[in-house]
């Protein structure tokens, strides 16, 4: 296999190793032809490129789904029109996935009228964290319907509370925290929900507005708990106020099936964004290559004498070379976003720090490095160790590239915690950068911007895509001449 046919191999095994396949169906033979990977998944056979139609039909599409799939094989007055359908195909397993599948009629692609193009994206995870999103909403219907209540009588008059019996194992009530929240000081209340149920009580006994509100309160066991509150005036035969009666539920279970819920879909969310994301530098990169290969490809054909086509092979492997690094880059990326195997364990920040430290030691020995460190407020956390190390090892390594010329390099490593988040904060005093105009590029890939010699540009890009592929984020202080502040919230 030659260089240039090796760097397309590659290329294909980058782009199925993020689950996207291509095929191509010609309507004046009915066959169909799949790119390698996807013969192999499907249990088809790898020694020969294509199948007819009605062996793809017969023994890879789900019966119910075989209308779809012929509606996307139709030519007709396509051109330029791109459908999608998810599909149903059989697997070498035998049991059925999902895929969602896009055709296109485009001449100037294929150069026959009759052929369509399509890209093929096993989205099984996708439906499963779907379906799996759907398990929860039924858990939440069913969990209301189950709730325990409690139905209490407020008299003005004699200013006596009755309620009726209430057993939960969450939650634990009596008259004195009944009181507390509907006339009393509201103790028992939590500070972000005392002003809303002050005004909306007052409104209930003042001008007889009934209610229905949600709080947070600290239970007869100090537990913090939700509850909602539905209330409604007693009025007398003049429209007075003389009491309130409702009902208490305990809803904190239902509030716990929502924040994970939310969670679910913030992680579907962000993980749909990140592909996207991916997908466009994928495209965008080897696009670049390929486009490179294929016109060296074209001048060595037409070059007049061995000497120019020399010069045109040198140039063929420095882009070969550069394409290497690019998938290097690349599959770096597509280990973090599609890696199964995120083990956590306990990771202590200092033997981190030394261990960084280690690898670095020339360097910071060469540059003068000044190491300070903190993690007196957070000496630990759950992590995934080669992540964390990564992380150590690319703002360090950062904070000497990136030095002041001018100054003693120095960084300053420390740990806190925000809203029961551990953070790692790493300060330097370097040369910083202009967030004003560089700040949306910040974390992009191969993006420099001091003009470095060793700058990839792929450090940050890295470090970002690790953090937030569980769950966390990185906030970034700057300014020019003084340094950055990178704040790592785990």
């Amino acid at each position: 296999m030659s260089q240039l046919e090796l760097s397309f191999e590659i290329i294909n095994q980058v782009l199925e190793k993020c689950g996207f396949y291509a095929w191509e169906f010609d309507q004046s033979t009915e066959t169909v032809f799949w790119s390698p990977g996807i013969r192999g998944i499907l249990g088809l056979d790898e020694t020969r490129a294509s199948d007819s139609l009605d062996t793809i039909k017969e023994k890879i599409v789900h019966h119910r789904d075989k209308e779809k799939f012929e509606k996307l094989l139709q030519v007709g007055e396509r051109e330029g029109i791109l459908l999608k359908e998810e599909i149903r195909l059989r697997m070498i397993s035998g049991e059925f996935e999902y895929f969602e599948i896009l055709s296109l009629k485009d001449r100037k692609i294929s150069g026959r009228d009759t052929r369509i193009l399509a890209w093929i994206i096993n989205i099984s995870g996708r439906k499963k964290l779907l379906e799996d999103v759907a398990r929860l909403n039924q858990l939440l219907s069913k969990s209301k319907q189950l709730a325990n209540l409690i139905y209490w009588e407020y008299d003005l008059a004699s200013d006596s509370f009755q309620y009726s019996d209430f057993r939960s194992e969450g939650l634990e009530m009596n008259e004195e925290i009944m009181r507390d929240i509907f006339i009393g000081q509201r103790v028992h209340v939590l500070e972000g929900y005392k002003e809303l149920l002050a005004v909306t009580a007052d409104r209930a006994f003042i001008r007889g507005i009934p209610y229905d509100i949600e709080i947070e309160i600290l239970d007869a066991k100090r537990r913090s708990n939700w509850i909602r509150l539905v209330a409604e005036p007693v009025l007398d035969n003049f429209n007075t106020t003389i009491g309130q009666r409702g009902l208490v539920q305990d809803i904190s279970i239902r509030k716990y099936l929502e924040l994970e819920l939310r969670t679910s879909i913030d992680i579907l969310s962000d993980h749909n964004r990140r592909l996207l994301n991916f997908a466009h530098i994928v495209t965008h990169n080897l696009r670049n290559h390929s486009g490179n290969l294929k016109t060296l490809k074209m001048l060595i054909s037409v070059a007049q004498d061995e000497t120019e086509k020399q010069e045109y092979l040198e140039k063929i492997f420095q882009v070969i070379d550069q394409l290497h690094d690019t998938i290097f880059d690349l599959s770096e990326v597509v280990n973090i976003n599609v890696s199964l195997d995120k083990k956590q364990q306990d990771i202590v920040f200092e033997e981190i720090l030394q261990g960084t430290i280690r690898i670095l030691r020339s360097e910071i020995e060469e540059k003068n490095l000044e190491i300070e460190f903190d993690f007196s407020e957070a000496t630990y956390s759950k992590y995934v160790k080669s992540y964390m190390e990564s992380i150590f090892l690319n703002f360090i390594s950062n904070a000497i590239k990136y030095r002041d010329p001018n100054k003693v390099p120095s960084i300053f490593i420390k740990t806190f915690r925000k809203d029961k988040t551990v953070v790692i904060r790493f300060q330097d005093n370097g040369r910083g950068i202009d967030l004003k105009k560089w700040g949306k590029d910040l974390f992009g890939m191969y993006m420099t911007f001091h003009g470095n010699k060793d700058a990839k540009g792929i450090g940050l890009f890295i470090t970002k895509n690790q953090v937030e592929s569980l769950g966390g984020h990185i906030e970034v202080q700057s300014e020019v001449d003084k340094g950055s502040t990178f704040d790592v919230y785990l």
